[in-house]
C-alpha cells in the first residue's frame, strides 16, 4: 500500500502545520513546545523539546520514536513562509522527551485516523525528574491550566487556601514570572511553572487583608 500523502492530512489544530524530519522519516508536526538548553537560557546553545505532537506513517513515527529514545536531534520546519519562525533554526534536542504518550491529547482521537490505517499519531512530553517546585502543565484550556497549578500549589503550601482563589493565585504567580507559556494553540497549552510558597504566601496573605481574596 502506498504511503499516505501527509501534505493532504487535515490536522485539526493548524491549517498549515509544521513538518518534522529525521533521517529516513518525515511527519506532520501540529504542535510543539521547546525551551533553550541549559540553565542560562542562552538561545545560541540550541533548544530542547519538552512537548511534541505529530502524525505520520507508522514506520516514520517509529523511526522518530527511536531517535527520541536515543536522544538524537529532530528538525522541524514551517510548511510555508506564513508560519512563525522557529528558534534554533528548527533543530531541536530530544533528551528531555519521553516516548510515553500524554493523556488527553487531541491527536490521539483525531478525525484523520480513519483516512488510513497506516497513519498514526504520537504525542510525547517531558517526564524526567524535576524539582518538586517545578512542573510543566499540559492542558486543553487556560482554565484547566489554572486548576492544575492550584492543585499543585495546595500540595506545597503551608497556608490554608480556598478553591475560588485559584484564578487569583495563578495571576499572582504570573506577575512574579513563575509561569512561562511555551505553547498556545486553539486546543492545547503548555506552561513551565514554578511553585515558590515563600514568595507567594505573603502576597496571598496581603490580598486577604486587603479584601481582594474573600474568605467566605
Amino acid at each position: 500500500m502506498p504511503r499516505p500523502d501527509l501534505s493532504e492530512v487535515a490536522i485539526p489544530k493548524h491549517p498549515t502545520p509544521y513538518y518534522l524530519f529525521a533521517p529516513g522519516a518525515h511527519a506532520v508536526c501540529d504542535a510543539y513546545a521547546a525551551e533553550p538548553k541549559g540553565v542560562s537560557g542562552d538561545q545560541r546553545a540550541g533548544h530542547e523539546l519538552v512537548f511534541l505532537s505529530l502524525a505520520g506513517d507508522a514506520s516514520d513515527v517509529q523511526t522518530i520514536r527511536n531517535r527520541i529514545n536515543h536522544h538524537q536531534d529532530l528538525k522541524i520546519q514551517p510548511a510555508d513562509h506564513r508560519m512563525p519562525e522557529l528558534p534554533g533554526r528548527g533543530v531541536f534536542g530530544t533528551s528531555r522527551l519521553d516516548v510515553r504518550p500524554i493523556a488527553r491529547s487531541p491527536l490521539n482521537t483525531g478525525p484523520t485516523q480513519s483516512r488510513t490505517e497506516h497513519l498514526i499519531y504520537g504525542t510525547y512530553c517531558l517526564t524526567d525528574a524535576r524539582p518538586i517546585s517545578e512542573q510543566y502543565i499540559y492542558a486543553v484550556s487556560e482554565a484547566e491550566g489554572v486548576a492544575a497549578y492550584y492543585r499543585r500549589f495546595c500540595q506545597l503550601t503551608i497556608i490554608p487556601t480556598l478553591d475560588h482563589w485559584a484564578g487569583a493565585i495563578w495571576e499572582l504567580a504570573r506577575e512574579q514570572k513563575m509561569i512561562t507559556k511555551l505553547l498556545s494553540s486553539p486546543d492545547l497549552h503548555v506552561w513551565k511553572c514554578r511553585f515558590d510558597d515563600e514568595k507567594l504566601r505573603p502576597l496571598i496573605t496581603a490580598a486577604v487583608t486587603r479584601g481582594e481574596l474573600a474568605i467566605a
